[in-house]
């Protein structure tokens, strides 16, 4: 049920997605879905964690193995594409969504996994970064480059992960190694 209600959700949005349709793709009754979550924001919220823990998993073990500042950063995002290639591109958008209510618990719950994921790449920029507002400044950069770069990987099925990451490699490796210069 949660794969198939977060690619509705991913595929509609927050706002345009529903319950009946939920219901129709998963071969139950709505209110056989709403046994099992209460409500509309319940479902997505388990659609946050099902998607967001497997994905902070993903980052973390693939940031663990990397010991420069240019390796943790792509290392991030090796993890992030991984994940994404492995279960579904679009299921990202679950936690980057636009169309959640902006006051909610879900949008607290999707806070809290953005927060994770800028803790993970701020942890790589700190220690090249005198000023903690440019790390926090780059680390956010870094991030909506890797939002940026996820739509446009939805546009390429032909593109694998580790082609993604190999490109992405060539063209950041410098510019990150010129951050580390001399530290």
């Amino acid at each position: 049920m949660l794969e198939v209600a977060t690619e509705v959700f991913c595929e509609r949005g927050y706002a345009g997605a529903s319950m009946n349709e939920i219901a129709g793709r998963c071969g139950i009754s709505k209110p056989m879905l709403y046994l099992y979550f209460d409500s509309k924001e319940r479902l997505y919220l388990a659609c946050v964690t099902f998607v967001g823990d497997g994905l902070i998993e993903a980052i973390e073990k693939s940031v663990a193995a990397a010991d420069t500042v240019t390796e943790q950063v792509l290392a991030t995002a090796a993890g992030l594409f991984n994940f994404a290639d492995k279960r579904n591109r679009a299921w990202w958008a679950v936690i980057y969504g636009e169309t959640m209510p902006a006051d909610s618990a879900v949008a607290s719950a999707t806070n809290g996994y953005k927060d994770r994921i800028l803790a993970v790449v701020l942890r790589a920029m700190s220690p090249v970064l005198d000023d903690p507002q440019d790390a926090e400044l780059a680390a956010h950069a870094l991030i909506g480059a890797g939002e940026s770069l996820l739509r446009w990987w939805l546009t390429r099925p032909d593109v694998s992960a580790a082609e993604l990451n190999a490109r992405l490699a060539r063209v950041f490796s410098p510019f990150l190694a010129r951050l580390t210069d001399g530290r």
